[in-house]
């Protein structure tokens, strides 16, 4: 995750913290990290990101001075991803992001023409990347259709 901010100029800032709100766990920022420029920015990236880590965080700059100045709150949504699912009989799944919202959806296409949806109920699971489960846990296969004379 990448957390940038820009602010105006109060001299030089010499310490910066990122603060995660909601557990008070404040990390110090390497000053290499904000530019000089006015205004400057800020920029910190985080390499391995945890559920608990989830919520708001800003930037506390203490500057030279004395002043002290905290950024704008920024909200991190840590999204889990579901496990794979064992591709059901006659078909290739499909995933796809749903608008509006941290979630996806995973679906049944056949995978040749001549083959049907058995069960149009299961032809489609959504993974909740909040708890990183499914909605359902069974989807259908796709059967040959028999042509009859």
């Amino acid at each position: 995750a990448v957390v940038s901010t820009q602010s105006g100029h109060y001299g030089r800032a010499s310490s910066v913290l990122l603060v995660h709100q909601e557990s008070g766990r404040e990390e110090q920022v390497a000053l290499n990290s904000v530019s000089s420029s006015s205004p400057f920015q800020i920029t910190h990236e985080m390499s391995e990101v945890y559920s608990s880590d989830s919520g708001f965080y800003y930037f506390k700059v203490i500057f030279e001075s004395g002043l002290e100045y905290e950024t704008t709150k920024v909200e991190l949504t840590v999204k889990l991803k579901c496990k794979p699912l064992t591709t059901p009989p006659n078909t290739e799944l499909q995933e796809e992001e749903i608008t509006d919202s941290n979630n996806y959806r995973i679906f049944v296409t056949c995978s040749e023409s001549s083959y049907v949806v058995m069960d149009e109920s299961l032809k489609e699971v959504i993974c909740d990347t909040s708890t990183g489960t499914y909605n359902k846990t069974i989807l259908t296969p796709c059967l040959r259709t028999i042509q009859q004379n």
